[in-house]
């Protein structure tokens, strides 16, 4: 059981580390992101800053998560134009993509000199 219990944690924190990535990169390229998401599943907890745009939630399933961005696979008649992602540069949405396994990257490293 302690195990599992473990796993999850650990699980958790790749996956956060992982979307932090996604969702940092799509801020600073001024996207619109409407939700930053650790598990999957049906929302436990969720928290938007008054006059923010992004929803911050835990999910009932704490394995994986997700950050969703405007524009990533279909326009929003809602959101300008200029704040979608299909609509930003190749170097914006490669950044923004790339981020999440950059970040794990970063974290494997700063996990092996904390243990070592």
């Amino acid at each position: 059981m302690l195990s599992l219990i473990w796993f999850i944690l650990i699980l958790g924190a790749i996956v956060s580390v992982h979307e932090f990535g996604h969702f940092i990169f799509a801020k600073l390229s001024n996207t619109y992101v409407y939700e930053f998401s650790i598990g999957m599943g049906k929302k436990i907890f969720g928290k938007k800053k008054k006059g923010g745009e992004t929803e911050f939630c835990l999910r009932a399933i704490p394995l994986g998560g997700y950050v969703m961005i405007a524009g990533e696979d279909v326009e929003d008649d809602k959101i300008p134009k200029d704040r979608q992602m299909c609509n930003k540069g190749f170097l914006s949405r490669f950044l923004v993509l790339f981020a999440g396994a950059f970040f794990n990257f970063i974290f494997a490293f700063i996990i092996l000199f904390i243990s070592a």
